[in-house]
C-alpha cells in the first residue's frame, strides 16, 4: 500500500509541475473497451485455486484526457471489468469489478503527428459488484468470501491516431498489465495474501471538449 500511496504522490506533483508551466490544456472524452485475461498472485496455494490458468472476460467504460504539454497528458477511466481465474477445466471464479484508474501518459513524437505512440502507468481502485463461483453450469454467489475494494498499479503502452488532419477525434489502442497490491479475500475466513492480476487490449476513441 506504500507503494501505491507513493506512486500517487509522484503523479500529483508530476501533475502539478506540468500544469503550472502551461497557460492551458486539451481535455478530451471517449469510450472504451476491451478483453481481459486475468488470475491471481500471491498465496495462491491457500486460496484453493487450483492450477491458477488464466480467466477470459471483458472490460468496458468511459475515459477522460487531460492534455497537460504535447508529451504528458492524464487520463482517468471507468470502467466495469470481469477478472477472476480458472482453478480447473469448466471451472471459474468470477470477480467482476467497477474499475477506476488514473494514470498518466507520456506520448511520443510531436504534438502535430496523427499517429502518437505511448506508455503509460498509474495506479487504479476498484469495487467488487458481484463474485460468484462457476463449476460446469452450476454457479454459486461468493461475494462475502471477497473484499469489497481492490487497489493496484497498472503499466503499459500503445498509441493514439487521429482521425483526420483538421479534427481531434482520436482512435487510441493500448495494451496494459494491472498488478493488485491489496488483499482481495476477508482474513477472517482463512486465506489471505491473494491479489488480481489482468492483462488488458483496449481500443477506444475520444473527442475534444471546447473546440
Amino acid at each position: 500500500m506504500n507503494i501505491l500511496k507513493g506512486l500517487i504522490f509522484t503523479i500529483l506533483t508530476l501533475l502539478a509541475s506540468q500544469a503550472y508551466s502551461q497557460e492551458s490544456g486539451t481535455v478530451s472524452i471517449g469510450l472504451r473497451g476491451g478483453f481481459n485475461l486475468s488470475n491471481w498472485g500471491g498465496n495462491v496455494a491457500a486460496g484453493g485455486s487450483g492450477s491458477n490458468n488464466y480467466k477470459a472476460g471483458l472490460n468496458f467504460g468511459a475515459v477522460g484526457l487531460y492534455s497537460i504539454d504535447e508529451h504528458w497528458a492524464m487520463a482517468a477511466e471507468i470502467n466495469y471489468s470481469q477478472k477472476g481465474t480458472s482453478p480447473a477445466l469448466n471451472s471459474f471464479v468470477k470477480l467482476n469489478y467497477l474499475d477506476i484508474p488514473i494514470y498518466i501518459n507520456y506520448f511520443f513524437g510531436q504534438g502535430g503527428d496523427r499517429f502518437r505512440t505511448k506508455v503509460i502507468l498509474g495506479p487504479y481502485a476498484a469495487v467488487l459488484m458481484t463474485a460468484k463461483n462457476k463449476v460446469g453450469s452450476i454457479e454459486t454467489d461468493v461475494k462475502g468470501v471477497y473484499n469489497t475494494t481492490d487497489f493496484g498499479v497498472l503499466a503499459g503502452g500503445g498509441f493514439h491516431y487521429k482521425f483526420n488532419e483538421a479534427g481531434g477525434n482520436w482512435l487510441i489502442f493500448d495494451v496494459r498489465y494491472a498488478v493488485g497490491l491489496s488483499d482481495i479475500t476477508k482474513p477472517a475466513l482463512g486465506v489471505s495474501n491473494l491479489t488480481n492480476r489482468a492483462l488488458s487490449i483496449n481500443v477506444g476513441v475520444t473527442f475534444p471538449l471546447g473546440n
